[in-house]
Formats: C-alpha cells, sequence, structure tokens
C-alpha cells in the first residue's frame, strides 16, 4: 500500500503516508466500537457470524475487482 501511495502521490509522499496511518487508526477505533455494540446488543457468536461475513465479502471483492489476467 505504501508503494502505491508513493507512486500516486510522489511529491506528496510524507502527507500520503500520514493519511494512511490516520485512516488505520480510524478503522481500527470504529472496528472496536462496532464490535463492541454487536456484541453487547447480540452476544459474542454474532460477533464470528459478521467477520466470517465481511470476510467472504473483502475476498469476493478483491477478486473482483483485482488486476485482470490476460488470457
Amino acid at each position: 500500500l505504501q508503494t502505491w501511495l508513493v507512486r500516486a502521490a510522489p511529491d506528496e509522499a510524507e502527507s500520503a503516508g500520514g493519511l494512511m496511518v490516520a485512516t488505520f487508526q480510524v478503522a481500527i477505533a470504529l472496528g472496536a466500537v462496532f464490535g463492541g455494540l454487536l456484541v453487547d446488543h447480540a452476544g459474542v457468536a454474532s460477533a464470528f457470524v459478521y467477520c466470517g461475513i465481511a470476510t467472504l465479502l473483502a475476498a469476493l471483492v478483491a477478486v473482483l475487482m483485482g488486476p485482470k489476467r490476460a488470457g
């Protein structure tokens, strides 16, 4: 991800790196909040179900939007 950022914004590599770190921190915080609410309201097992569904959807998006290979 860092290589892609530097290639996308070579003149702003430090700013892009800071934005990447901030994005990861926000994602971690939101995941903790959402996970806590999910466990409080639906139980621990619901967190495992949600994680399985989210992982499956992420894999599907990665396969569908990933690099295309020439036949």
